[in-house]
């Protein structure tokens, strides 16, 4: 996999398939540009280039002093489209990736073909959330992924994914895949988005074509919160998806291609 000295740090990332379309997939808190393996593969078979980068400090991205929270990481990924050559992008964000792709939509929008927020939010992080993630930041850093993976794992995933004896391999790949994920750049990068600001003010004058899309289960950003972010942005849409937790690309990996695929296709 490539990298790229972006800003201050080296990033890691996979460059697939060609076009004269782009497809950034910008990747969710604890999770590796792995959780997109599925809609790489289809939307570099339809005919889009597709980039996915690994945010700093999580996968094989450095580890640095600074710079995690949501407008670091936008600045990183439209300084990761420069590198590339690319002008302008469909950025597709989930959760932590969704973070920064609000952010890119409102400082460069006219580098963005359109946004898929997914399982994500524009909101500030609501102050019971802001002290559990606290603690369990903390437990992590000074024990380790054995002491939070019982406890994160309900929040990152739905009942349904979680409790299917047929996908036991596949929890058992999500979880091995967050603890490959070095814990200091974790914290770090949990400190950055937790304490994220509030840009839900900010939404009526975003212009970017938006589809907003959240699972029926999604702990961290239920479909309430995804119905206030998509009444607040003008034209957007809004997608629920049915018994789907908060990490859609692991757990329906083919309802999510076939909702990017629709919605790259609608004008067509």
């Amino acid at each position: 996999m490539p990298s790229a000295r972006i800003h201050d740090a080296d990033l890691f990332y996979r460059d697939d398939g060609a076009g004269p379309e782009t497809v950034l997939l910008l990747h969710g808190y604890l999770m590796t540009e792995a959780v997109w393996d599925r809609q790489a593969e289809a939307l570099a078979a339809a005919g889009y280039r597709v980039v996915r980068p690994e945010w700093r400090g999580q996968g094989q991205s450095e580890v640095t002093a600074h710079g995690y929270d949501p407008w670091d990481l936008a600045a990183d990924a439209l300084a990761l489209l420069d590198h590339l050559g690319i002008d302008r992008a469909h950025v597709v964000g989930h959760s932590m990736g969704g973070y920064a792709g609000y952010r890119m939509a409102l400082r460069a929008p006219a580098r963005i073909a359109s946004f898929v927020a997914l399982a994500t939010t524009a909101e500030a992080e609501a102050p019971a959330a802001l002290r559990q993630y606290g603690v369990l930041l903390w437990a992590l850093r000074l024990v380790g992924y054995s002491a939070v993976l019982p406890r994160v794992m309900p929040i990152l995933y739905g009942p349904d994914f979680l409790g299917d004896p047929a996908r036991a391999a596949d929890v058992e790949t999500q979880r091995e895949r967050i603890r490959s994920n070095p814990r200091t750049g974790v914290f770090r990068a949990g400190r950055g988005i937790f304490d994220r600001d509030d840009l839900s003010g900010q939404l009526q004058h975003l212009r970017v074509p938006t589809l907003v899309v959240t699972g029926e289960h999604d702990v961290p950003h239920p479909p309430a919160q995804g119905r206030r972010d998509a009444a607040r942005i003008p034209g957007a849409r809004f997608v629920e998806m049915p018994g789907v937790g908060h990490t859609p690309p692991a757990e329906a990996p083919d309802a999510v291609t076939d909702i990017l695929l629709d919605w790259l296709h609608r004008d067509a």
